[in-house]
């Protein structure tokens, strides 16, 4: 486990040496960060909105693309030039986790312009300054996911990845070895491009599973770790998804909220 927040600890001292780099060049990129936030999940709205403004890619130019049924939270920020609101039916638990990139894929048009395309989990909120660098999105990183809290330190037998066979999810005994990490599906991004071919190629799967009556074991999050499998991406440490009563040994950069805090679970998810 030292070893591996060593690695860690080595490859933050490397991106800190580059942002200094990059601080000098003035380009301004266009970020379109996308949430989800059907149902009760428009509570975290708030404070993800006012963190994600103070701290995350300063000098960008920031679009959130907001996907909720939530006709107050639409009314609330409607004169707020950076949010597009898109209206999003709520299917209920699974359905509005496993259905994301059904939901991106269908309004991709939407988000022409921007460079970079990045989800974050609507119980997210920024801690301190996230840089373009920090994120691995530089010349050789065209995406990265988040390492998952709970299993950075174990061993790939022990990860929660899908046993079906016939779901497009499935790691067979040979593939569970040659995993190097898993992934959490509370924040990944990567340039246009490059995440247009990520929604477009979970959005298959996940039709493909669903006309045939299968759902992965961890709902989309499973179809991610299986992508993130064949087109491996920059691993952010699990400081970027920070859980927010436990202690681990990283900087905490996000904070994913404690959903039962402002609501019990079960009733948030209804």
């Amino acid at each position: 486990m030292r070893r591996i927040i060593n690695i860690f600890r080595n490859l933050i001292s490397k991106v800190a040496t580059k942002k200094a780099v990059d601080a000098q060049n003035h380009t301004i990129i266009n970020v379109g960060i996308l949430y989800i936030c059907v149902g009760k999940y428009d509570m975290y709205f708030k404070l993800f909105y006012r963190s994600f403004e103070k701290y995350f890619l300063k000098g960008s130019n920031k679009i959130y693309f907001v996907f909720t049924d939530n006709i107050k939270l639409t009314n609330t920020y409607s004169k707020c030039a950076n949010i597009h609101f898109i209206q999003t039916k709520k299917e209920g638990w699974p359905y509005d986790t496993l259905l994301r990139n059904r939901y991106f894929n269908e309004h991709f048009d939407k988000f022409q312009g921007m460079d970079y395309l990045i989800f974050c989990n609507a119980n997210m909120i920024c801690k301190r300054e996230i840089y373009l660098d920090e994120l691995g999105l530089g010349t050789y990183n065209k995406t990265f996911g988040v390492l998952q809290p709970y299993y950075f330190h174990k061993n790939a037998e022990t990860f929660p990845v899908e046993s079906q066979i016939t779901c497009n999810a499935y790691f067979d005994k040979l593939d569970i070895p040659k995993i190097k990490h898993y992934f959490q599906g509370c924040f990944y991004g990567g340039n246009y491009l490059e995440f247009k071919h990520l929604v477009d190629t979970i959005y298959e799967w996940t039709e493909g599973d669903l006309n045939n009556t299968l759902i992965p074991i961890w709902h989309d999050e499973s179809y991610l770790n299986r992508y993130f499998f064949e087109y491996p991406p920059f691993a952010l440490h699990p400081g970027f998804a920070y859980p927010e009563n436990v202690n681990l040994p990283f900087v905490r950069y996000n904070t994913m909220l404690v959903k039962s805090k402002l609501a019990s679970h079960s009733n948030i998810r209804s």
